[in-house]
């Protein structure tokens, strides 16, 4: 992984996005209801955006 990539994982927003994340997805799977999945799937659409704009710009 390069600099550029770690210095951009140690942001704050990302950590706290990241523990979203996984807070939604956990609570998807525990109460197997519609909102969490929602909330899963667009955050996690919202991480490959973010992904792929690293990548147009480390690129």
């Amino acid at each position: 992984m390069t600099e550029h990539a770690i210095d951009h994982l140690r942001q704050l927003d990302h950590w706290a996005f990241l523990v979203a994340l996984a807070l939604a997805a956990i609570d998807a799977v525990r109460t197997r209801r519609r909102r969490p999945a929602v909330v899963t799937g667009f955050l996690t659409v919202a991480l490959v955006y973010d992904a792929y704009e690293f990548m147009q710009k480390d690129g």
